[in-house]
């Protein structure tokens, strides 16, 4: 892992940041996704059943929503990530449907 990747997991590791990304990305800046309803997710059960590693698997749940982040951070272009990512985060999702 590269110093890039470490820093990346380090910074959306601190839940204030991981929320603030998303609230800006996802609700135009308001407050609407909080810290304390962010947990982290074992990024190894998705690995035990698809053989792929993600960087950051984080769960939020507050009684209103429920959504999983997968986060992989990339050094370079990769054209395969957005399917490893989805098949990682349904993998994940697995385990809140059945």
């Amino acid at each position: 892992m590269n110093s890039v990747d470490i820093e990346s997991k380090n910074f959306l590791g601190q839940p204030k940041n991981f929320v603030s990304i998303f609230n800006a990305l996802l609700f135009d800046g308001q407050h609407v996704l909080k810290p304390e309803y962010l947990q982290n997710e074992n990024s190894e059960l998705v690995m035990n059943v698809s053989s792929k590693h993600v960087d950051i698997i984080k769960r939020y749940e507050d009684g209103t929503y429920l959504d999983l982040f997968v986060i992989e951070s990339q050094s370079y272009v990769d054209q395969s990530i957005v399917a490893r990512v989805m098949e990682c985060e349904s993998v994940a999702r697995m385990r809140y449907i059945l």
